[in-house]
């Protein structure tokens, strides 16, 4: 029995609860540059514009927007007296929309976040962009350091995010607020494509810009966790590269009743039949939480295009 002291992350390991299927759900992003301090509800205790903070609030539940904040790798503190007397004159602001076209997304600065409240962010939640900023043109990462949230947030995500930074200096990378599944640490959001990673190994690299391998895959946020889980096994099993499209179709129950056939289709390597069985466990949320029960996705490859095989496509 792994002792209730020990770092949650740990625990989850120790526990195998399986990364695939657990990326928080989303249709879109907003992220907001926020210098600090992060409460324990980041969005809530930032001391932003409060009509603004309710109406991204609402966004999730009624149009599957999600908000969270950032900024820049090791900026905290040292800006913190700006926040909180209101003196920001203007602070960085992305915005995208999620899809198996790996997403679309803009990115600019804006001297008041009041301006968020003129967004169309129903529109947003069907994949229409606000006129603001300039296209993404790369991937931005988002690596959770909230620590109010987790310990293992504020250790072992911080320390991913300045490894992350000093291996690939070019890369755009900045510290965010709470993204679900801290026990996943470090955990980060990639957009425009709304793919999440978790139990990043601060020394593995793949370039700026670029993705990790599919092995770290939490899944893509747009996707229902029995789709993510589905969509991780193949990219795994074909090793395919981040920016490599594909497109879900969630089939009918499996034989048994908490299975669900999930059917991947490549551009290369045709179509994949994936049977993704839900199960339970018990671990913990968080640090210092007791374990609780929770759903996980465990997705088999049940048919494969004929001449590819897994191993060898």
């Amino acid at each position: 029995m792994t002792s209730t002291d020990a770092p949650c992350s740990h625990r989850s390991v120790d526990n195998h609860e399986p990364l695939a299927g657990s990326a928080p759900s989303a249709r879109a992003w907003i992220v907001i540059e926020h210098l600090g301090p992060w409460g324990r509800d980041a969005l809530e205790d930032s001391g932003l514009n409060s009509d603004c903070v309710e109406h991204l609030r609402t966004a999730l539940d009624t149009h599957g927007v999600r908000t969270i904040l950032a900024r820049p790798s090791g900026a905290r503190r040292e800006s913190a007296h700006s926040e909180r007397g209101g003196l920001v004159p203007s602070r960085h602001v992305w915005v995208a929309a999620c899809g198996p076209s790996a997403g679309i997304g803009r990115h600019g600065q804006m001297t008041d976040v009041s301006t968020l409240l003129q967004w169309d962010l129903e529109a947003l939640g069907q994949g229409v962009l606000p006129n603001f900023g300039v296209p993404m043109e790369e991937a931005w990462e988002f690596v959770c350091t909230h620590g109010k949230r987790d310990v293992c947030c504020a250790t072992s995500g911080r320390g991913y995010a300045l490894a992350r930074q000093a291996a690939a200096p070019d890369a755009h990378v900045r510290e965010c607020s709470h993204l679900g599944g801290h026990r996943f640490a470090p955990t980060c959001l990639f957009l425009p494509s709304g793919r999440l990673y978790g139990r990043l190994d601060a020394a593995g690299f793949y370039p700026a810009g670029s993705e990790p391998s599919a092995e770290f895959l939490r899944g893509a946020s747009y996707l229902s966790p029995a789709a993510q889980a589905a969509d991780q096994a193949v990219r795994s099993a074909l090793a395919m590269p981040a920016n490599a499209r594909t497109y879900l179709r969630v089939g009918p129950d499996g034989a048994c009743e908490n299975s669900t056939t999930v059917n991947v289709e490549t551009a290369d390597n045709g179509t994949w039949h994936v049977t993704c069985t839900d199960n339970t466990i018990e671990a913990p949320a968080s640090c210092g939480a007791p374990p609780t029960v929770r759903t996980v996705w465990q997705a088999e490859i049940a048919g494969a295009p004929s001449g590819v095989h897994p191993d060898n496509p």
